[in-house]
């Protein structure tokens, strides 16, 4: 009966482990990185100049894409009326494919937009342009990583392009609207860090650039930093292209941040955010919500075997503490291990981003534990039979003197 308790709690807890570790992988891609994408690239040469641009993300949790509106304002200084080819390489989101864009306020039909996907294509176009590296910033401590080549998965980016034409002397203004895939690391904090890379060197491709203005709207709830300085938003939210409903109806859940450029810097925009959600004390370290939970676990484990060590020697005969007692506090003890496990996730969900409670480790952890379940009954009723003894041997003294 026992052997058959003690077999079924062992693939009970073999199932656990394998369900688990299978959740846990089949959600750990540490580190996914869209291609660069973003500014408005002539193909050929071309005389017009950028004398604007606005450029505003709008970030979201809950693993939800970032909105972008891009706004240009173009001018032909020639007395020639030009026609130019323009590019626009993005990552696409599962929920768009292709960006709305407007020339003059009216909408570009689709029709008129070229799609390109091919991979070698948008890679060479990459490089032509000098914007095929990755540039990464860390959320919590604000360090640049340039060329950063820590990624394990790649999704390419697409790249539109369209005809366009400036009358001689005249301004045109363009926007574009998309929603932008992030990139994933969840290797250095037990949050997931989001981060992106718009680029904006390209745009010495055209014949001057002045003026640009970046705005960010993060959530409150999350951390944010970038390769700019930025600032707090103080203007009117009327400057803004324009705010989607769900955030001017809700504009205390966002942080704003802005910052502006007289000419193009000199480097493109990267920039990252992690959330707070789920932070205990504000600690984003894997290694704290690890810790503590193997405190938890091993005080649970350790009291556990102690009851049943201290319910075992109260019987008399000798195989009830040193046979039976091991298997029984075994199973008990690994059950409570698994119950405590569960209460942990239950009231702390970010331990399951960890490295050892959480992630690949999980296995080895649980392992951990049943080993320790088991071999911690002996020392623990050795020592309880000690403190027994030498407390008994002080009543018998007492007991001695007394009667003397």
């Amino acid at each position: 009966m026992i052997i058959r308790m003690l077999f079924s709690f062992l693939l009970s807890t073999i199932l656990f482990l394998v369900l688990s570790s299978d959740y846990v992988l089949a959600n750990s891609v540490p580190i996914y990185q869209p291609q660069p994408n973003g500014s408005l690239i002539p193909l050929d040469d071309t005389p017009i100049m950028v004398q604007g641009e606005k450029l505003q993300f709008i970030l979201y949790g809950d693993n939800q894409p970032a909105k972008v509106f891009v706004q240009y304002l173009f001018y032909n200084p020639t007395a020639i009326d030009q026609e130019t080819y323009l590019a626009f390489p993005y990552t696409p989101s599962s929920h768009q494919h292709i960006p709305k864009i407007f020339i003059n306020d009216q909408e570009f039909p689709s029709t008129n937009i070229e799609l390109y996907k091919n991979e070698e294509f948008i890679q060479q176009f990459l490089i032509n342009l000098n914007s095929h590296s990755i540039q990464y910033v860390d959320p919590i401590s604000g360090l640049k990583k340039d060329n950063w080549n820590e990624f394990d998965f790649v999704q390419e980016a697409n790249v539109v392009i369209f005809k366009v034409p400036f009358l001689s002397k005249e301004q045109v203004k363009i926007e574009l609207s998309y929603e932008q895939d992030y990139g994933v690391n969840k290797k250095p904090y037990i949050q997931p860090v989001h981060f992106y890379q718009y680029l904006l060197q390209p745009a010495a491709k055209w014949s001057d650039f002045r003026n640009l203005q970046i705005t960010v709207a993060v959530p409150v709830n999350h951390f944010y930093s970038s390769n700019f300085h930025f600032e707090p938003y103080k203007g009117s939210f009327e400057d803004w292209i324009p705010l989607p409903n769900e955030v001017s109806q809700n504009l205390n859940q966002w942080k704003y941040y802005q910052t502006s450029f007289p000419s193009l810097p000199n480097e493109n925009f990267a920039f990252s955010t992690m959330s707070k959600e789920g932070l205990l004390f504000g600690f984003v370290q894997k290694g704290f919500y690890d810790g503590l939970g193997f405190f938890i676990l091993i005080m649970v484990s350790t009291l556990v075997v102690g009851c049943v060590c201290l319910l075992m020697i109260r019987w008399k005969r000798w195989w009830v503490s040193w046979l039976i007692g091991p298997v029984v506090s075994f199973l008990i003890a690994s059950s409570f291990t698994l119950v405590s496990y569960s209460l942990y996730i239950l009231f702390v969900p970010v331990t399951m981003n960890a490295e050892w409670l959480g992630g690949y480790g999980l296995v080895l952890s649980f392992l951990f534990f049943i080993l320790y379940n088991f071999f911690i009954y002996f020392p623990i009723l050795i020592c309880i039979v000690v403190v027994k003894k030498l407390r008994q041997k002080v009543i018998n003294k007492k007991k001695f003197k007394f009667e003397r």
